[in-house]
């Protein structure tokens, strides 16, 4: 250990860490509405002890439930991640990170080619200064070190898994100035094991290159794949270590527990060890299978037990109690990572160029099956009603001498047509609801796969969420011009409306505006649904409902109750529905002394316009700025690091560290002031 302490390549360093499982918020009240106790906290980490290093390759390891993952996020996310307790230091200042999820689905767009994903990221990664000839030399390098020169111009969704897993290692390298920690989970997970050695080299190769601390979550490799790493970190049943050190030193410490490991994989051997351990009652361990048995010498379950015990007093007093102090700085709140760069219109253009790519050039067959079915429910309607809808203006007379409205025709004809709203108002309304619907539910059936891609990317630094945000609302704005106007076109001259150039021109604008409000409901369901499709389905079904229910035409505003007529404001169909109205009758279509029976009837006036385009604008403002910060409260949790900048640990730390519930303490560079957090 005092080669260790003098050991300058020493770069993450945890002493003491713990984590308890803490019950979920509707747990907690469902506890409470019902006089329940809530359930107890789970110790999951218990005390743990460990350090990463510079130009190594380190595997977490343990069995099912063990707490690989939970050790993964606590490294990285520090005190934010609830339930942590405990001190993490890191060797020096500005460090960064990427972490790698276990399905590379989320980090890759698999309608991109290999190269063109790599030199977007590069262009994202990268000063602006950086040349496009060095941007091609940055992607050629990495394809050849991640040996994925024969699918350069392959499309993504064409290469195998294994090269999945290798492509998303890619893009988080792209970066001139690499990352100092590498964090994946399970990066072996749903390869054959050729794939997975082949993946598992690389990172070796990287890591040493690279000079970078490469750290995966992996359950329990076979040996060639376990001789790779440099280090292992062995999780018990109970979330205590039971070894850490290189896969040689662990052949060495079962030997001398007598296991027999000549013709069997240490890996194998210690999980079975780890496994034998448990906070539960002995009843519930049971003996390995006669299989395992006669393969690897195992011996009996209670001596396995009591060899975990002592391994695990063993790590613990062979940890050197002054390490974490000696090796460098404490972590703040949000543990490891990278900060997304401030504002820069450059990786914003960048975005730009990549999601035009994406969404909209190699999207060119779904566009066309939208706009074929808009045209397509455009016929359906105009084949339904008379095409002359639109050339009366439904106009009546005042009597002066009477208290009801009377046409001058008959006045059976008046008092019907005054209880119905006409054919035309029906199609007016049919056709603003299929847009809506168009508008909302291509948005929330692909949103949802899309963000998470945008929190891995985010978390991982390349670019922050109001960038991702703007990107995407500008790629969609000419998309749904043209579905809108090639919709509204067709109908508004094929039923022979108003033909007035800037009630045209109105009526467009207030569908057009309508359609973002939509497409902003879309946003705002997917991020409230990310891990939910079926609950996005129904909510985005509910939400219509509403909109429609409560729009005023199928049950008029002045018939509502009072109690339920605000109600009516947060639908923003009312206000474009009597837009629409005020649009095609108001204005002085119908010249004095005639009034619109259509505006008589849903109690129009064409001052109402100006306060409905008011309201429009508030729906469209409120629903894409809602959407925006669900989004940004999202990422930000999924945050698992920031750019470290820290003061060295002071020594009253290490004295207050002596308690038996441990106390983060933080000291921010550039600052006066420290921090201390109680958990």
């Amino acid at each position: 250990m005092s080669q260790l302490l003098a050991d300058d390549s020493i770069a993450l360093v945890w002493e003491g860490l713990c984590y308890e499982d803490a019950p979920s918020f509707l747990e907690e009240i469902t506890a409470k509405c019902r006089s329940f106790k809530t359930k107890k906290r789970r110790q999951i980490l218990n005390e743990l002890n460990g350090y990463l290093k510079f130009g190594e390759l380190t595997a977490l390891m343990g069995p099912s439930g063990a707490g690989k993952s939970t050790l993964l996020n606590c490294l990285t996310q520090g005190e934010s991640y609830e339930g942590t307790d405990g001190r993490i230091a890191v060797a020096k200042a500005e460090m960064r990170s990427v972490f790698i999820t276990q399905n590379e689905r989320d980090h890759l767009l698999f309608n991109l080619t290999v190269f063109e994903s790599m030199y977007y990221a590069s262009e994202m990664k990268n000063p602006p200064s950086t040349t496009t000839s060095q941007h091609i030399a940055i992607v050629k390098r990495l394809l050849d070190d991640l040996d994925l020169e024969k699918v350069e111009n392959v499309m993504i969704a064409q290469c195998s898994g294994g090269q999945k897993k290798r492509i998303a290692i890619a893009l988080e390298l792209t970066a001139i100035t690499k990352p100092n920690f590498v964090f994946l989970d399970e990066p072996t997970s749903g390869l054959d094991s050729h794939s997975g050695f082949n993946v598992i080299h690389r990172l070796r190769i990287l890591s040493q290159q690279l000079n970078i601390a490469v750290v995966t979550v992996i359950h329990q490799p076979n040996f060639e794949i376990f001789s790779q790493f440099h280090n292992v970190y062995i999780l018990s049943n109970v979330g205590r270590c039971i070894f850490t050190g290189s896969p040689k030193t662990l052949q060495e410490r079962l030997t001398a527990y007598n296991y027999q490991i000549s013709n069997s994989n240490p890996a194998d051997v210690i999980i079975f060890v780890a496994s034998c351990i448990s906070e539960e009652d002995e009843e519930d361990l049971v003996e390995p299978m006669h299989a395992s048995v006669e393969e690897i010498s195992y011996k009996k379950l209670e001596d396995a037990q009591r060899d975990c015990e002592e391994m695990i007093k063993q790590v613990a007093e062979d940890w050197p109690k002054n390490l974490l102090t000696l090796s460098g700085i404490e972590i703040e709140k949000y543990g490891l990572c990278t900060s997304p760069e401030s504002f820069r219109m450059h990786t914003l253009w960048v975005l730009m160029k990549r999601t035009f790519i994406t969404s909209l050039l190699r999207q060119k067959r779904l566009i066309l099956i939208r706009l074929a079915l808009h045209l397509l429910v455009a016929v359906v309607l105009a084949a339904l009603y008379n095409r002359s809808l639109g050339k009366t203006g439904d106009c009546y007379v005042v009597v002066h001498n009477s208290t009801s409205l009377c046409k001058s025709e008959n006045i059976e004809h008046n008092l019907r047509k005054e209880s119905d709203p006409g054919q035309n108002v029906k199609f007016q309304f049919f056709s603003l609801l299929f847009l809506m619907f168009a508008a909302l539910m291509p948005t929330v059936l692909t949103f949802p796969v899309e963000i998470k891609l945008f929190i891995n990317e985010h978390r991982n630094g390349w670019y922050n969420t109001s960038f991702y945000y703007i990107s995407k609302t500008l790629i969609e704005i000419p998309v749904q011009l043209l579905f809108s106007f090639c919709f509204v076109y067709f109908l508004y001259w094929y039923s022979e409306q108003i033909d007035v150039t800037w009630r045209f021109n109105c009526f467009l604008a207030v569908t057009i505006v309508s359609g973002f409000i939509a497409q902003g409901f879309g946003f705002l369901i997917g991020v409230l649904c990310v891990n939910s499709f079926s609950m996005a389905i129904i909510l985005s079904s509910t939400v219509l409902l509403f909109q429609f229910l409560f729009s005023g035409f199928f049950v008029k505003i002045l018939q509502m109750s009072v109690y339920t007529k605000w109600v009516t404001y947060f639908s923003f169909v009312r206000f474009s529905f009597e837009s629409l109205l005020i649009i095609l009758y108001g204005e002085n279509r119908c010249q004095s002394p005639s009034k619109s029976s259509i505006m008589y009837t849903f109690d129009l006036h064409d001052d109402n316009l100006i306060s409905n385009t008011f309201w429009i604008a508030c729906h469209l403002i409120a629903t894409r700025l809602l959407a925006y910060l669900l989004l940004r409260n999202l990422a930000d949790e999924a945050m698992l690091s920031r750019t470290l900048s820290w003061e060295v640990v002071s020594q009253s730390i290490t004295t207050r560290y002596k308690h038996v519930r441990q106390r983060f303490r933080f000291g921010r560079s550039n600052s006066n002031y420290q921090r201390e957090y109680h958990l």
